[in-house]
């Protein structure tokens, strides 16, 4: 057990519909660390992180947080120490975006409490943060697509965990808005968090990430710092598809062949 680590797996299996998502898999994220998983639609990439988020029980091993076995926890407690981005968002009731993002306080609050002045700060300060300021009284369910992304992401944010898991955080972002919202998830985790993200863009798993997980299917995964796993012969085997790699600005641009 290694106590520096926000997240450790030990030995963990996990499975779906029969098939092997990784196998006796032992991951260690520490503070100010970004991974991003990676590997070809279905092969597991969202099972995983859910498994990581206590939102399903894994095959075999355990997921420590903070070096607590995650199982052990109760909602609420998990919940303060990881937040997860979920890959779509859904509105069932008419809500204001400030009422939307105060879900995020909800860890921290006493039964049929309150949210307080400073709740609300938070709350108005993550989403200034998305590019959404002056929107607070608006409905959510009149936004955008790339919209509704960013209010889930300031959402996550006013929550502020130790720990963010991000389900495709770029899905439905131009090309400015990716950069901007990739910026800040890498600024706070240097600061004082580590996030894990699920990314079908290979580029920015580059450009963001320190570390890597590959899911090549069958239980079977590659780990370690994202300068010593990705290269054209292991993208190229992940993806089922021959990836070259171009000369870019500081690093490698990874295009399909």
């Amino acid at each position: 057990m290694n106590p520096q680590a926000l997240l450790e797996t030990r030995s963990l299996t996990v499975e779906i519909a029969g098939k092997q998502v990784c196998r006796d898999l032992y991951m260690s994220v520490r503070p100010g660390e970004s991974w991003a998983i990676l590997g070809i639609n279905g092969v597991g990439k969202t099972t995983l992180l859910h498994t990581l988020a206590g939102l399903r029980l894994p095959a075999a091993g355990e997921v420590l947080v903070e070096a607590m076995p995650l199982a052990g926890m109760t909602r609420r407690q998990a919940a303060a120490k990881i937040g997860l981005l979920l890959q779509t968002s859904e509105d069932p009731f008419p809500s204001t975006l400030l009422d939307t993002a105060l879900i995020g306080r909800h860890p921290y609050l006493g039964r049929l409490e309150w949210e307080s002045a400073r709740d609300e700060a938070i709350a108005k300060g993550a989403l200034a943060e998305v590019g959404l300021e002056g929107m607070e009284q608006r409905f959510a369910h009149t936004l955008s697509g790339g919209e509704r992304r960013l209010l889930a992401l300031a959402t996550l944010l006013t929550q502020d965990p130790p720990l963010c898991l991000l389900d495709e955080p770029s899905n439905h972002l131009d090309l400015h808005q990716q950069i901007a919202v990739l910026d800040l998830l890498r600024e706070r985790a240097r600061a004082r968090t580590a996030m894990i993200m699920v990314l079908h863009d290979v580029n920015l798993a580059v450009r963001y990430c320190d570390h890597v997980l590959l899911l090549y299917g069958g239980g079977e995964t590659i780990q370690g710092e994202t300068g010593a796993v990705i290269d054209e012969d292991r993208l190229s085997r992940l993806y089922r598809h021959r990836v070259v790699a171009l000369a870019g600005e500081g690093r490698n641009v990874y295009l399909p062949g």
